[in-house]
């Protein structure tokens, strides 16, 4: 029989919609029920493409034993963290000051009153390694709770008054203090990885919004030495196992510091992030190759997260057939059987490495020569990656969470939008007006599937759907999409700042008080919502001046403490003062633009750009640096001498 969960929306909670366990989606019920039964909770939370998440769901929830230890002593409520991300944030917090890490699955145990009790990630079916099983971690903590309650709480106490301590302080900072911009800068160059790209060891991650603020600096100081750490980062990704190479999404990280071998699960907001850091590589440097990786990654959106109504769906599973990676990986053997003998070995000795990056066995395609040539090589091996790729189309595929989420179809809609202006290409432009028309339908939900909305919404779905509407109202100025990112501006300024100039809320503020009320303003893997606000509230300044450029600088004045105390955790947010630097530039089009000089606008990277269109007679472009407008452009070469 199912429990309560095959009524959700989300397609990581209808995983778990048949196991014995009585699970709870989070909400009224069951916090009422350990209240009136004086049982503890297990919040747990994860996501449809999470492989340790399904290990842990064959091993232990679908285990009769478990399931019987949990409907006894607790109330078990699941959680996922795309839908939300509050709660996610919230527990995340705890198991970190619990345990040094986190991760996912994320398990935390409280009380009825939700007070923290014990935390953990994935937990063994049976002991071993020095670690005891979920079965024996279960009967213990109930065992305190039962007969040395006065014992755990003592402990309970001591961490949940250092949690609310933390979580109150918004970092205020004396102004001019430091240099927010040099200490970032200093920071991650410091734990730049030279040798194969990246920050830190392993696992590696991509860490997007750090990349475009490095070429965003270099863009601006036309010191080149500032972008290198990042081109040498982004050929070596491109290269490596991390990027599918038949199909040109990136996986979520690598598992190891040469980028060789993914977790294999694909996700809608790192490709949205990463095609932007593609895009501007090859705006401040021209290199085809970075523009040829930004394509492959949107195209390869286009073709397996697109849903019908042109919203896109938010992953693909790092699993298929329950092995995890079995879709994207290889054999030798199996290679040269499909495409002949001597075909086969010429294909896997540019991309098989049977020695290094396997995975039970199996190779992860990468590129194995010099990352700068990895374009004209795949392009020499167009025919072979083709039949491949229509052999892999036969296997059983990835599940898909077709859940749509607002925030990351914005990104999405972002990135459709610049590369289509930049490169001239309309499949892109319309592929974003689409999105944007499936996501904006109205009233604003964080997300959705099919027809039935998810619950509630959040700060980064008013900042990222007003950043989308902005970008494609600079690709093509429809005056109707910047009147209604004004509309969602206000409503977001409403929505979610508690006072004047103090950072916005992840949640609204009529948002019932089951956890505490959080400020988001450390960039994760997505930019943090006050990092966007923040610069949204400044275009629109640039763009349509009066009470945005108030607004703007009271939101500046929230954030200073948070940049003069953590400037290299908001490298999103640092893009700010991109528009109050002396290369700042607002382009003014009045009439008809010329398409010709408009382009060349479009096809460079400028931090600190507004471009806003005028009505008026006849066709120009005027450049305005520094409070000075200087006459309308006719030709190319004014244009660029300007620009530079």
């Amino acid at each position: 029989m199912p429990n309560r969960l095959i009524h959700s929306t989300s397609p990581y909670l209808q995983q778990h919609a048949h196991n014995p366990v009585n699970w709870f989606p989070w909400g009224q019920e069951a916090l009422a029920k350990a209240r009136q039964e004086d049982k503890l909770i297990l919040v747990s939370i994860g996501y449809a493409a999470c492989h340790w998440c399904h290990v842990m769901e064959r091993e232990s929830f679908t285990d009769p034993a478990v399931a019987a230890l949990l409907d006894q002593d607790y109330v078990s409520i699941k959680v996922d963290r795309e839908e939300r991300p509050d709660l996610d944030a919230h527990f995340m917090e705890i198991l970190t000051a619990m345990t040094g890490s986190g991760g996912w699955p994320l398990h935390v145990i409280t009380t009825p009153e939700l007070q923290p009790i014990h935390g953990g990630t994935y937990f063994l079916p049976e002991p071993g390694w020095g670690r005891p099983s979920f079965k024996q971690v279960l009967t213990i903590i109930c065992h305190h709770w039962r007969h040395k309650r006065s014992e755990l709480l003592q402990e309970t106490h001591k961490l949940q008054g250092w949690l609310d301590t933390h979580r109150s302080t918004i970092p205020r900072g004396q102004v001019g203090r430091v240099d927010p911009v040099r200490e970032a800068l200093s920071f991650w160059s410091q734990r730049f990885d030279a040798r194969h790209g990246g920050f830190g060891e392993q696992p590696k991650f991509p860490q997007p919004t750090i990349l475009s603020f490095f070429l965003r600096e270099a863009a601006k100081s036309r010191d080149l030495s500032l972008a290198q750490s990042v081109l040498t980062t982004l050929d070596r990704m491109a290269s490596g196992g991390i990027r599918d190479l038949l199909g040109g999404a990136f996986h979520r990280y690598a598992t190891d510091r040469a980028w060789q071998v993914p977790h294999f699960e694909i996700m809608l907001y790192d490709n949205a992030l990463l095609a932007r850091v593609y895009l501007e590589a090859w705006q401040l440097t021209g290199q085809e190759r970075h523009a040829w990786v930004a394509r492959g990654i949107l195209d390869d959106l286009l073709d397996r997260f697109l849903l019908s109504d042109g919203a896109f769906l938010s992953s693909l599973d790092a699993d298929s057939d329950g092995e995890e990676g079995l879709f994207y990986t290889w054999t030798g053997a199996e290679i040269r059987a499909l495409l002949g003998e001597e075909r086969g070995e010429a294909f896997n000795g540019a991309f098989v490495d049977e020695s290094e990056g396997v995975v039970e066995g199996r190779a992860v395609l990468r590129h194995l020569g010099n990352p700068e040539e990895l374009s004209e090589r795949c392009l020499g091996f167009a025919e072979e990656l083709a039949l491949l790729a229509r052999q892999r189309a036969g296997r059983p595929s990835p599940c898909k969470d077709d859940k749509v989420v607002v925030s990351w179809n914005a990104l999405t809609v972002s990135i459709l939008a610049k590369a289509g202006a930049a490169w001239g290409e309309s499949r892109y432009l319309d592929a974003a007006r689409r999105a944007l028309g499936a996501i904006d339908t109205g009233e604003l939900h964080h997300s959705r599937r099919g027809e039935r909305i998810g619950e509630g919404v959040f700060l980064d779905d008013y900042a990222c759907l007003i950043q989308a509407q902005l970008d494609l109202y600079e690709a093509g100025f429809d005056i109707e999409l910047l009147r209604r990112a004004e509309v969602l501006a206000r409503e977001m300024v409403q929505r979610f700042q508690p006072g004047r100039d103090l950072p916005l809320q992840l949640t609204p503020l009529d948002r019932p008080g089951e956890i505490p009320a959080r400020t988001e303003w450390h960039d994760g893997v997505t930019p943090a919502g006050n990092s966007v606000a923040w610069l949204v509230l400044r275009r629109l300044g640039g763009l349509c001046g009066g009470e945005w450029a108030r607004i703007a600088q009271g939101v500046t004045t929230a954030m200073e403490g948070c940049l003069q105390q953590a400037a290299p955790m908001i490298t999103e947010g640092l893009g700010v003062l991109d528009f109050a630097a002396p290369t700042a530039c607002e382009i003014v089009c009045t009439g008809e633009p010329d398409a010709v000089l408009l382009r060349e606008i479009r096809r460079r990277l400028l931090p600190g750009l507004v471009i806003r269109r005028e009505e008026g007679e006849g066709r120009g472009i005027q450049v305005c640096r520094e409070g000075c407008c200087h006459p309308p452009v006719t030709t190319l070469e004014v244009l660029m001498r300007l620009l530079s």
